[in-house]
């Protein structure tokens, strides 16, 4: 990697670092609130719940649903990097050669 490239990484490490540090104070302050406050909710029956998904299967599904998309992100983005730093000499001597040029 480049020197760049490396301070690039330096920094998004640490960023992560500390966004995993403030989720685990989130989480921590949740489970908190919800030891609290769950035993005072009412019961509460909900229509067609029955039919319903739960909140982990919607997160589970949401996650792979932007795994994939990130994957075909990564892919859509290389090509296009690619596209504009292949070497054009090559893709020249294939597109005259593989094209008739019609003469008037």
């Amino acid at each position: 990697m480049t020197d760049v490239l490396d301070r690039v990484t330096d920094v998004q490490t640490r960023l992560l670092d500390n966004l995993e540090s403030v989720q685990e104070r989130v989480i921590s302050t949740q489970e908190k609130v919800a030891d609290a406050v769950t035993p005072r909710l009412p019961d509460v029956k909900v229509p067609f719940a029955d039919r319903m998904p739960s909140a982990s299967e919607v997160v589970s599904n949401y996650f792979d649903f932007v795994a994939k998309a990130n994957k075909m992100n990564r892919t859509f983005a290389q090509k296009v990097v690619d596209a504009w730093t292949q070497d054009k000499s090559s893709s020249k001597a294939k597109s005259t050669t593989g094209s008739k040029t019609k003469k008037s």
